[in-house]
Parts: structure tokens; C-alpha cells; sequence
């Protein structure tokens, strides 16, 4: 078990500053190793295109505004809360997302995909 999991696990024995520093630490790790760079601040603020890398079994959700998803690469299965409807997108394919849908990606292979305003 690395350090950092060991000092996860004992949060509750931490004062209020030390938890607070430890989580300010763990989102700069998970933001250096995220895939896509989405913690980064993606759903802040995007360039019109932006190209990103979906790992296999590697879920992420979609910034929550008006976008078109296109799969460069790979094969990437994507669901909407409310949508009964999955859908699987393959190289050359694309989907909207609207702004008030909250969208789940997972790459099923290795995939890249392109994030453009809708």
C-alpha cells in the first residue's frame, strides 16, 4: 500500500488542516494523471476542438454543455442520464451532447476522441 493510501485510509485520525492539505495534494496527483486532462479544468473552459485520449474501461463524464463527440479511434460507449438509449460510437462517428445532459463516456478499446462546440 503506497504512503498516500495509508494516509487516505487514516483521514478520520487528521486534524481539519492536515485533511485538507492531504486532499489538496491527492486532486494535484489525479489531475497530473488523468487521461483526458478533464480535471484540469476542461468544463471550465475548452478551445472550439480539443482531442483526447479515453483508455480502455476508463469512464469519464462530459463537461456539461453543448458539445459534439467525435470518435477518432478506438470505440467509445457513451450514455445520458434520462436517454434509454447507449450508444456506441466507432472511428468517423459522432454524437451531440446538450448542456443540460449529463453524459458518461468509457472507452471500450483504446480510443481518442474530439470534443467540438455543438
Amino acid at each position: 500500500m503506497s504512503s498516500l493510501a495509508i494516509s487516505t485510509s487514516s483521514l478520520i485520525c487528521m486534524g481539519r488542516s492536515q485533511r485538507a492539505e492531504l486532499m489538496r495534494a491527492m486532486n494535484l496527483v489525479a489531475g497530473a494523471n488523468h487521461g483526458t486532462g478533464f480535471l484540469n479544468g476542461m468544463h471550465i473552459s475548452s478551445p472550439a476542438d480539443t482531442e483526447h485520449t479515453l483508455p480502455r474501461d476508463e469512464l469519464q463524464w462530459l463537461p456539461q454543455r453543448d458539445l459534439t463527440l467525435r470518435c477518432i479511434s478506438g470505440k467509445i460507449w457513451l450514455t445520458r442520464h434520462g436517454d434509454n438509449e447507449d450508444h456506441i460510437l466507432e472511428p468517423g462517428q459522432a454524437l451531440t451532447v446538450g448542456r443540460d445532459d449529463r453524459a458518461l463516456v468509457q472507452g471500450l478499446r483504446d480510443s481518442r476522441f474530439r470534443l467540438g462546440l455543438a
